[in-house]
C-alpha cells in the first residue's frame, strides 16, 4: 500500500496567513500547522496521530480566537 501524500497549496488563504504570522506567534503557527495535518487525516477517514494533542491544540486556538 502506498503512503499517502499531503499536498499543500501555498496560495491557499490559510497557508498564506500561517506564513504571514510573526515570530511571536510561533506557538500558534505550530498548533495551526499540526491541526491542518490532523484535519487532512480526518478528511481522509483516519484519526489524528495523537487525539489528545489534537484536542489540546484545538482548545488553545479556540480560546485564543474567542479571547
Amino acid at each position: 500500500m502506498a503512503k499517502p501524500v499531503l499536498e499543500v497549496n501555498p496560495r491557499h488563504a490559510l497557508v498564506e496567513k500561517l506564513s504571514a504570522l510573526g515570530g511571536g506567534d510561533e506557538a500558534v503557527r505550530a498548533d495551526a500547522t499540526h491541526l491542518l495535518f490532523d484535519e487532512a487525516r480526518i478528511a481522509d477517514g483516519e484519526l489524528p496521530v495523537d487525539p489528545r494533542a489534537f484536542s489540546a491544540r484545538l482548545m488553545r486556538l479556540m480560546e485564543r480566537g474567542i479571547g
